[in-house]
């Protein structure tokens, strides 16, 4: 009888692959997400373009809103005098996962007074989203998290939509720094930026490839036992073969409160 299993692939194999795939996803998967933490800033990664509305001051420039420093006389400042919305945007030289955008308000306070007026609204453009809309606390030099559902992208594009106006020069607004993570990062002493749904509820993130794949495989698996008879001959199933089914039903239950929390 167990010769007889292993001559039956074409029911068997895809369990067992199903199976592997359990331990694949506990394996990698779940470890990769932890991971994630650790991971670099990818705003100040090498090779990333920064396109800005205006740079008029040299003291202030695009790069240095992405550079990885945090100086209160540094990074980048635009210029909102002509009625435009100021707007900074980074380019990636390919697609990266993002989950948390940190913020840096560019404010200079001299004597206790505002140089620069501090951005409030922005609104966020990414590949393959809905535009979303996030306001910040009006706390120069205080980082300000905006964790979000990931999305792959190769451009993160952020308007100035209004500002904290209370300055010296309160047609110039910009950002100290601004850092891009994949992975739920946790960020000493940050404040957290409330997270609206985008404008549309068509909304769908990026699909994770890992997760595409163990999917495929599971569907593919399902078929094949809709349509195969069991390996055993007969209409009753196998001690081993109820318990790959199980197993399979286990990951898939698994695998769909995975997607729905990821």
């Amino acid at each position: 009888m167990r010769a007889s299993r292993h001559t039956a692939p074409h029911f068997l194999n895809p369990l067992r692959r199903a199976a592997l795939l359990c331990v694949a996803v506990a394996c990698v998967c779940v470890p990769w997400r932890a991971a994630a933490q650790t991971r670099p800033n990818r705003a100040a990664a090498q090779g990333v373009q920064v396109y800005v509305s205006s740079a008029p001051n040299p003291a202030w420039t695009p790069a240095q809103a992405v550079d990885g420093l945090l100086d209160v006389n540094h990074g980048w400042i635009a210029s909102s005098d002509s009625g435009a919305e100021p707007w900074i945007a980074l380019e990636f030289p390919e697609p990266v996962l993002v989950e948390t955008i940190v913020f840096y308000q560019a404010g200079l306070t001299e004597a206790g007074e505002n140089r620069f007026a501090r951005p409030k609204q922005l609104r966020l453009e990414m590949d393959g989203v809905e535009p979303r809309t996030v306001t910040l606390e009006d706390r120069e030099r205080v980082p300000q998290r905006l964790a979000i559902d990931p999305v792959r992208t190769s451009v993160v594009k952020i308007d100035v939509l209004s500002t904290y106006g209370d300055a010296r020069f309160p047609f110039l607004t910009g950002f100290q720094e601004i850092e891009i993570y994949e992975g739920a990062l946790n960020v000493d002493g940050a404040r957290e930026v409330a997270n609206p749904a985008p404008a549309s509820s068509a909304q769908k993130t990026a699909p994770d490839p890992v997760i595409e794949e163990v999917e495929d495989t599971v569907l593919k698996a399902a078929r094949v036992i809709q349509d195969q008879p069991p390996a055993s001959g007969g209409g009753a199933l196998t001690a081993e073969e109820r318990e790959l089914l199980m197993l399979l039903r286990e990951f898939t239950e698994r695998l769909e409160e995975y997607m729905k929390n990821n």
